[in-house]
């Protein structure tokens, strides 16, 4: 499985953060919502926006050799240091997702 990072600056009021990530076989399980993957078959594609939640990015395939990619959301400014590099070859178990930090001056107006 291949993780790829997108990058995006949010609303405020309208993201979903990722908090975990886990991986078992063609199960990722997201903020604990396990999403089973075992059915997209080789070649297969997916559209982001079958799966609820605006977590997922372009599409989810599985290529002719039946590893899966995928792109997860990041809600990440646009700085160079927030284009993480991707997952690939993920491992089984936990996996880490990139730290969120809001930029210096958002976070001193949240307050």
């Amino acid at each position: 499985m291949n993780i790829y990072w997108n990058p995006i600056v949010p609303a405020m009021n309208d993201f979903r953060r990722i908090t975990s990530l886990h991986r078992q076989g063609d199960v990722l399980t997201v903020n604990g919502e396990a999403l089973d993957f075992a059915q997209l078959g080789a070649g297969a594609a997916l559209p982001a926006e079958a799966i609820e939640g605006g977590l997922f990015f372009g599409m989810i395939e599985r290529d002719e050799a039946g590893v899966l990619s995928l792109t997860l959301n990041l809600p990440h400014a646009a700085r160079p240091d927030f284009f993480p590099e991707p997952v690939l070859d993920a491992p089984e178990g936990a996996i880490d997702v990139p730290p969120f930090a809001l930029p210096q001056d958002q976070a001193e107006g949240a307050q």
